[in-house]
């Protein structure tokens, strides 16, 4: 019997044993889930707010691309505009000032200041060539006068070795015109500043 009773205690604390060991492993093996599903949704967490950012990214860029397509389309479309409206003013350029003697003898006069005493050159629109001789008669010194330059009206002044350039064409002028004004002339129309 005391065998028994021996073997009842041994198999009762082993129950309990392995109760207790069944208990600790379920205790980790709940442990372990619990911390495996919040490690799985801190990084489905994670996954998810990388997607969101990304997506936030893509959608400014292609806003921004957007932005920038508009504003890239309308500065042409207003440049165009400026553009025909100096190819006008170039046009009408054509038609009444490019054959004004007085015109040109202004121009002649305002780019020969610069070079009193030197030998230069004139460069002139072949057309242009009679009337630069006309105008320059009445000069104290003499110049030379070619008909190369491909212009509408006025004149460059060389000299002869090439090294100092005075640009009085009606080109240079409207240049210089376009320049000046452009930023006016958009304020007026868009009202903006360019």
């Amino acid at each position: 019997m005391k065998l028994d009773k021996m073997l009842k205690a041994l198999e009762v604390e082993a129950n309990e044993q392995g109760e207790k060991i069944l208990a600790d492993a379920q205790a980790q093996v709940d442990e372990i889930l619990t911390k495996a599903k919040k490690d799985g949704e801190k990084r489905v967490s994670a996954s998810l707010e990388k997607t969101k950012q990304r997506l936030r990214l893509k959608r400014a860029k292609i806003i921004g691309d957007a932005n920038f397509e508009e504003k890239k389309s309308m500065l042409n479309a207003k440049d165009a505009i400026i553009e025909k409206l100096f190819t006008k003013i170039k046009d009408e350029a054509k038609q009444g000032i490019s054959s004004d003697v007085t015109f040109f003898e202004g121009l002649a006069d305002e780019a020969l200041l610069r070079f009193k005493g030197q030998d230069v050159k004139m460069l002139v629109n072949s057309r242009d060539k009679e009337m630069a001789e006309q105008v320059m008669l009445g000069q104290e010194e003499s110049y030379q006068i070619e008909g190369s330059l491909n212009c509408i009206g006025g004149l460059k002044v060389v000299t002869v070795d090439s090294n100092i350039v005075v640009d009085n064409t009606i080109e240079a002028r409207l240049r210089k015109i376009k320049q000046l004004y452009e930023p006016q002339i958009m304020k007026k129309l868009f009202g903006e500043k360019q």
